[in-house]
């Protein structure tokens, strides 16, 4: 049984996002040293992270004018949506 309090959610989040920035998760850290199951919850929101970065790198764009066009390409000026580029 342990009897430690282990890291909150939201707390162990900020630390996946800000490790290496040199902030100051020290309490965080010797914890995790010593917690098999917040390293397993870090694990998985480091999982997260990555899939997240991942599909925000892709390029939608392509897509979506496929979608938008049924099928046909469209033109810059009709996946544009902005009336100064539908003039030129």
């Amino acid at each position: 049984m342990q009897n430690y309090p282990h890291v909150s959610a939201d707390k162990l989040e900020k630390y996946a996002l800000a490790r290496g920035s040199g902030t100051g998760f020290a309490k965080v850290e010797e914890h995790l040293l010593i917690c098999s199951a917040c390293q397993e919850r870090l694990s998985g929101i480091d999982e997260f992270i990555a899939v997240l970065k991942t599909a925000l790198a892709v390029d939608f764009e392509p897509v979506f004018a496929v979608v938008a066009s049924n099928g046909r390409k469209m033109s810059n000026a009709e996946t544009c949506g902005d009336l100064a580029c539908q003039t030129t």
